[in-house]
């Protein structure tokens, strides 16, 4: 019997889009360390703006 996507599999295809999981299992390790890092990367940056932007509302 066929199982559905894990919650992983639909967190993925939320932040990425459609094909997120297709994607992962097509590439070799060489490309995932870089998918790895650019998720990394992305989600400091996305503390940082938020962050910001949070202290930017204390401020007015």
């Amino acid at each position: 019997a066929a199982v559905g996507p894990s919650r992983l599999e639909l967190a993925a295809e939320q932040i990425v889009g459609d094909g997120a999981v297709e994607t992962w299992r097509a590439a070799d390790e060489t490309v995932r360390a870089k998918y790895r890092i650019l998720g990394e990367c992305s989600s400091a940056l996305a503390n940082k703006a938020q962050h910001f932007v949070g202290r930017g509302s204390e401020t007015q």
